[in-house]
């Protein structure tokens, strides 16, 4: 647009003079509607340039909001409804003979005294702590996502009941072992369930939630299995 209005000035410096002396002259008419149809294509690339950005920012406005609408404000992992998608498509998969996943569940061991004795402050703090820690073990195994309030959920994909066990154990105590800004500690009780092919997304997480009141029940700071994860 500003290289067509650069030519389309530069035109009439050149042509103008000769308009000015020649007005009756012979391509005085045929000048003055080159000049017409170039300002009305300039006009229209304008209009058309001024679409394709007008295009562009709808485009960037829908991406953010879409980004904003799957993502926790404090993590900045995927929130709760974008990991109940991702759950239904895993499952989708697995019925139609994709590979078996697993479902992990995890909380804050007794994350209301973090947010009793030292304010809320410290609470988001330590949820972006574990949501940091857990993101490096399952980095390229699978998706992690915010569940709500301390509570995360890890989607583990190709994988059986003895591997997600160990998967989950590893979590436990690596969280355990990696000190907070400050030198506090934070330990996670982790349910697992590993999927079946009758599963819905329900009873799936069910299960998982089953498992991880287990480990609660357990001691906390540890990983638990479904029932049928511990009969195999």
């Amino acid at each position: 647009l500003v290289v067509s209005l650069g030519i389309f000035a530069l035109f009439l410096c050149v042509s103008l003079p000769y308009l000015v002396r020649h007005i009756d002259g012979r391509y005085a008419n045929f000048t003055i509607q080159l000049h017409v149809v170039c300002a009305a294509m300039i006009v229209t690339l304008y209009f058309f340039s001024s679409y394709q950005h007008r295009l562009r920012l709808v485009q960037v406005q829908a991406d953010q909001l879409a980004r904003l609408s799957n993502t926790d404000e404090l993590t900045r992992l995927p929130n709760r409804r974008h990991m109940a998608s991702l759950l239904e498509a895993e499952l989708a998969r697995f019925a139609n003979g994709g590979r078996g996943f697993a479902v992990m569940l995890f909380d804050i061991d007794h994350f209301k005294l973090v947010n009793d004795r030292f304010g809320h402050g410290t609470g988001d703090a330590t949820l972006v702590a574990l949501a940091t820690r857990a993101t490096e073990v399952f980095l390229g195994t699978g998706a992690l996502g915010r569940w709500g309030g301390d509570e995360f959920m890890a989607l583990v994909s190709d994988i059986g009941p003895v591997d997600a066990k160990r998967v989950a154990d590893a979590l436990c105590a690596q969280v355990a072992a990696t000190p907070l800004p400050g030198g506090r500690s934070i330990t996670i009780s982790c349910g697992v369930a590993v999927a079946n092919v009758d599963d819905n997304i329900d009873n799936l997480l069910q299960r998982a939630d089953a498992a991880l009141y287990a480990a609660k029940r357990a001691g906390r700071d540890r990983a638990e299995g479904c029932p049928e994860l511990k009969a195999g």
